[in-house]
């Protein structure tokens, strides 16, 4: 199967539902192990050196969300970036908030802040 990272969360149909615990725990294993479930929400921080930093991020990270029609909640402070994905069309976690997960750590990566 090919990598969450490379999927497109358009192609996964609201049809599709929740998954399942077992696809839970598979999709984690792709992620950053900064990624928790909470409740009906995949959260996770990510931490930057300073404002503009974290700034940048958001600023890149919102194409990546429209381009895959899939929307997190972003809380922006300094020196950190709080996402909460969820899926409301499944009123829980769906294949779409794990895809936009892992493209949001790979421009993490890419940014290569300081400190993780």
């Amino acid at each position: 199967m090919m990598a969450l990272v490379d999927r497109s969360g358009r192609d996964v149909a609201a049809s599709a539902g929740r998954v399942t615990t077992a696809t839970i725990v598979a999709f984690l294993a792709e992620l950053d192990p900064a990624w928790r479930v909470v409740g009906d929400r995949l959260v996770r921080r990510y931490r930057f050196a300073d404002f503009a930093a974290a700034v940048e991020f958001v600023r890149v990270v919102g194409p990546i969300a429209d381009a895959d029609d899939h929307h997190p909640d972003l809380a922006l402070a300094w020196g950190k970036v709080d996402v909460a994905l969820s899926t409301h069309d499944v009123d829980g976690l769906s294949e779409r908030d794990f895809i936009v997960a892992a493209k949001f750590d790979r421009a993490y990566a890419a940014m290569t802040p300081s400190p993780r």
